[in-house]
């Protein structure tokens, strides 16, 4: 019997691709980016900046009154040790006014007197001494009866004074202002007066006691505040009576500084004149209070005592330039970073551009490619048709060898199973009219596997199938998924010239079910990745295909719902990825 020679025996290559977009875009396209783009700068910039310029307002506004609570702090607690070691050496002068000894001076006759004397230089003296270099007892008569200072150059006083007659008429506490030695080395020191009473209340004199204030001087000077930070004692006039940078009364604070405070309480300011040659300074001040309610107001040459500390401005100023430096580089990287999300914006307007054309392409290849594998279907038909045929005559033949017989039984078979696969093609063609059903991936796999094994076996190619104990039931269509299964085989055996390994991984996560097939073949230059999908885009040379196998099956996975994609990189092998629905999760 004679056939006609099948087209299938010189199968002719498929024209070239037809472009089916351009690479420019639209002009209304372009505009809307530049739109779009300009439009992310101005709302991420601007608002940006601002909040920027704002967050530093705010923080600098933070930092300098951080720093003025800071100095007021540092001046109250100052203010506050100046004010115990004036109440504790007051407290002294009055306690040792009560001493009966001191008193039997001032009562005694001559002699008795003379007795007290020589007791007060031998055992009370030499305590006072070390606190006081002149202590003086008069009467009330003001007329020196006792002196510290053999020789002393005073021998008495003039009570007319008002500071004096608060002393012996209404039994206050006086204290000088701050007076200074003649010596060649300066002492300063206050003098300390304070009224010496009979147990009845009569004032009979008073003691005068020279103190000096170097463990005062010595408190201010042991404040510091940084590197150039310190304490100064300032009087109500300005004068500046304890500096460690400047000799006492040498330097006076400015106007507007002393006005704020003079006000007498607590608090901290920015001083355009700190008596230091600065301006802008950040200073903090405390009033120092004396707590003796005996004390004269006539005390202190009637001025008050203030603390005030200070820094140098360049070092208070540090943190805040810190600041704006480091405002200025969020800026710089804000900027930067508006920049970088308006850069990957224009980005993905591009890629969803580039998208959209290649999803045009795709729909119009998938149109054409539905086209072609109806007609394909039809034109392999009818030789397939007859060559089973004619096999079927040739086992009817009565010469035909028992041998022969069973050998043309398994190429009709084989061909019979060729002409299902072909079958299989008609189905993607109509695939969204197939109902869905559960399908056990395994099986499909078994399946495929056991269609290929003859191949398998002259290749020397194993196959190790790492699957879960219970059934992987997909939504799907059995004849369909063979198919998908088939196509990437054939691809994993075609990519292995000799011998090698596929590897197939069945597994369920969150609601899918995922086939794996892994070669270990040629694989796929990078080159080639992005038209792997493409119909009639083959990277195997000779007769081995002609481009429809993953195509094929992407469009039969995505008419399922599902996903399928590659990884792979040339000479080291192709890892295929499919992701079906569970019929379980529908």
């Amino acid at each position: 019997m004679s056939h006609k020679q099948s087209r299938l025996d010189d199968p002719k290559p498929f024209p070239k691709r037809v472009k089916y977009t351009t690479s420019r875009p639209a002009v209304t396209f372009l505009k809307f980016k530049y739109i779009i783009i300009l439009f992310l700068l101005i709302i991420g910039i601007i608002p940006g900046l601002l909040g920027l310029a704002g967050i530093y307002r705010a923080s600098e506004k933070e930092l300098i009154e951080y720093k003025g609570l800071y100095f007021m702090e540092v001046a109250s607690f100052t203010a506050f040790q100046v004010e115990q070691i004036l109440d504790n050496e007051l407290e002294t002068i009055q306690r040792f006014a009560r001493l009966p000894t001191i008193k039997n001076i001032l009562i005694f006759q001559n002699e008795n007197t003379i007795k007290e004397i020589e007791h007060l230089r031998k055992i009370i003296m030499p305590e006072l001494a070390r606190r006081y270099f002149v202590t003086n007892i008069f009467n009330n008569s003001g007329n020196l009866v006792f002196s510290s200072m053999v020789g002393g150059q005073v021998s008495s006083l003039d009570l007319s004074g008002e500071a004096l007659a608060d002393v012996m008429q209404k039994g206050m506490m006086y204290v000088t202002d701050v007076l200074e030695t003649s010596l060649p080395d300066k002492q300063y020191y206050i003098e300390i007066f304070a009224p010496i009473k009979e147990d009845d209340g009569a004032i009979i004199g008073m003691i005068q006691a020279r103190y000096t204030i170097d463990q005062l001087f010595d408190t201010i000077k042991n404040v510091t505040i940084g590197r150039s930070g310190h304490a100064n004692l300032i009087v109500s006039t300005g004068d500046i009576l304890v500096c460690p940078i400047f000799p006492p009364r040498s330097h006076k604070v400015g106007a507007g500084l002393l006005q704020k405070i003079a006000k007498g309480s607590p608090g901290w300011a920015i001083a355009n004149d700190d008596g230091h040659g600065s301006s802008g300074t950040i200073v903090g001040f405390s009033p120092v209070r004396l707590t003796k309610k005996s004390l004269s107001y006539n005390s202190f040459e009637n001025k008050k005592w203030f603390v005030f500390t200070r820094q140098e401005p360049y070092e208070t100023y540090e943190s805040i330039k810190k600041l704006q430096t480091d405002v200025t580089l969020y800026a710089g990287l804000f900027i930067l970073l508006v920049f970088g999300i308006a850069a990957f914006a224009f980005r993905q307007i591009v890629n969803a551009q580039q998208s959209h054309q290649s999803e045009v392409v795709y729909k119009e290849k998938a149109e054409s490619i539905k086209q072609i594998l109806a007609n394909f279907q039809q034109l392999m038909f009818i030789p397939l048709e007859e060559i089973r045929k004619g096999l079927e005559d040739i086992e009817g033949e009565e010469s035909s060898r028992e041998f022969n017989r069973s050998k043309l039984k398994k190429a009709k078979k084989s061909l019979l199973d060729m002409n299902s696969l072909i079958e299989h093609l008609a189905y993607y063609t109509q695939a969204d009219r197939y109902d869905m059903e559960p399908v056990d991936l395994a099986k499909v796999v078994n399946d495929s596997l056991s269609w290929l094994d003859f191949i398998m076996g002259r290749k020397h190619i194993a196959i190790r199938l790492e699957k879960p104990e219970e059934p992987v039931l997909l939504r799907s269509q059995t004849k369909l998924l063979n198919v998908v299964v088939m196509n990437i085989l054939l691809n994993a055996m075609h990519s292995m010239d000799n011998a090698g390994e596929i590897k197939i991984i069945i597994r369920k996560t969150n609601g899918w079910g995922v086939c794996e097939i892994q070669d270990h073949g040629t694989g796929i230059p990078a080159e080639d990745m992005e038209n792997i999908f493409d119909p009639f885009f083959t990277t195997k040379k000779g007769r081995k295909g002609h481009g429809l196998g993953l195509s094929v099956s992407r469009g039969i996975i995505e008419n399922h719902g599902g996903q399928i994609s590659i990884k792979s990189a040339k000479d080291e092998g192709t890892l295929i990825e499919i992701k079906l629905k569970l019929w379980e999760s529908n």
